[in-house]
């Protein structure tokens, strides 16, 4: 891919991560007994991506070498049993072990939380699609904005 259509697709791959940005994160800072650590969890979601889910994905699992005439069905269980629950154990794993219980205090805290860590997820996801693929922009669009 060109350098302009690089930064094209890492452009689009940021928008999600924006609109998270300004419309949840930004709310929830004016809200009058805000949530501590959002930010922080949604970082750590993105450092966990790229350093435990992605790597795993491309140096373990690799499901496109082992799946190769695989039907529809089979192929969608390989991808959700390795690579769909390998991410989400993940993201609540940094749940679980940062802000678990201790912020809790109701049930739309769990979904603030869970929204800021798949939110850092789809950011690293989407960022590794835009800028190590070789995808044209019309083609990374598609799963940049499916994954969020």
């Amino acid at each position: 891919a060109s350098y302009d259509a690089t930064w094209a697709k890492a452009a689009i791959a940021l928008v999600p991560l924006g609109a998270w940005l300004l419309f949840s994160y930004r709310g929830e800072r004016l809200a009058i007994q805000p949530r501590g650590g959002l930010l922080g969890v949604m970082v750590l979601g993105a450092l966990v991506a790229n350093a435990i889910a992605i790597p795993l994905e491309e140096g373990l699992f690799v499901p496109e070498r082992w799946m190769v005439r695989s039907g529809f069905f089979s192929r969608a269980l390989s991808y959700m049993f390795t690579i769909g629950f390998t991410a989400e154990f993940l993201k609540y794993a940094v749940l679980r072990y940062t802000v678990w219980p201790g912020r809790f205090e109701q049930r739309l805290d769990g979904v603030a939380y869970a929204l800021a860590v798949a939110e850092g997820f789809a950011t690293i996801y989407n960022l590794h699609i835009a800028l190590y693929t070789e995808a044209t922009l019309s083609a990374a669009a598609l799963p940049i904005a499916s994954s969020v």
